[in-house]
C-alpha cells in the first residue's frame, strides 16, 4: 500500500471562503517515511501559527530555517518544504495551502488508492 498526505485548508476570495482538501502529489510505501513527512508539516504549521501579521518575512525565515525540511523557493520569497521519499531523496513541495486567502486546517496520512480499501464506508 502507498500513502500520501492530504491537506485540509480554507480558501476563497475577497467575498467568500470555503474549506477544501488537496494531496501533496508525492507518496510513500513506507508508513514511517510518511509519518516523518507529516511531522515536518506539523512543525512548520505550529511555527506559522505563532506568527502575527506584523512579523516580517525576514523574521519568519530566521525561525523557519531551524526546522527540518524548510526550503526557500524563489526570488519572490515563497517558501517550501523538503520531504524525504522512500529512497532517502529529498523532494521539494510547494505549500499550496498557504496564500493570501488560504488557512491551514489539518494534515492526514491517507492511502493513495482509497477506492480499494475497507477503511471507509459511504452510502
Amino acid at each position: 500500500m502507498r500513502y500520501t498526505i492530504e491537506i485540509a485548508y480554507q480558501t476563497g476570495d475577497s467575498f467568500s471562503s470555503h474549506e477544501t482538501t488537496g494531496e501533496l502529489g508525492i507518496s510513500w510505501e513506507s508508513l514511517d517515511k510518511a509519518k516523518e513527512a507529516l511531522q515536518r508539516i506539523a512543525a512548520i504549521e505550529k511555527l506559522e501559527d505563532k506568527f502575527s501579521y506584523t512579523t516580517s518575512e525576514a523574521e519568519k525565515d530566521l525561525e523557519r530555517v531551524k526546522l527540518a525540511g524548510y526550503t526557500k523557493h524563489d526570488r519572490w520569497g515563497s517558501w517550501g518544504l523538503s520531504l524525504q521519499l522512500d529512497d532517502g531523496i529529498e523532494q521539494s513541495v510547494h505549500p499550496f495551502w498557504h496564500g493570501y486567502f488560504e488557512r491551514f486546517i489539518s494534515a492526514e496520512i491517507v492511502p493513495v488508492d482509497r477506492g480499494n480499501t475497507d477503511m471507509k464506508f459511504t452510502l
